[in-house]
């Protein structure tokens, strides 16, 4: 798979079903976006180790559907986000 960072929900979610990419690796890179650019004060709220723990959750559940569900709604909200940060970031240019 290509770069993730801005890759579309849709595809995220393909991804995850063809295991071309685990939760847990979604996980740690946005929230490596997300330390990366702290000061924007994009976030209200960051719980990086909440997050971390039920990406591992999907990946340790038989079926995973319902925990990647959620991650994949989370994975969006932050996909939300980082392009809310990429307009900003522009703007300031």
């Amino acid at each position: 798979m290509q770069d993730i960072t801005f890759s579309s929900v849709a595809s995220l979610s393909r991804a995850l079903q063809a295991r071309e990419v685990s939760a847990v690796e979604l996980a740690e890179h946005y929230l490596g976006r997300i330390e990366a650019h702290r000061g924007l004060n994009a976030f209200l709220d960051v719980r990086p180790e909440a997050t971390l723990e039920e990406a591992r959750a999907a990946r340790q559940n038989a079926t995973g559907e319902l925990a990647i569900a959620k991650i994949e709604a989370e994975m969006a909200a932050l996909a939300a986000e980082l392009q809310a940060i990429k307009k900003i970031r522009q703007q300031t240019r």
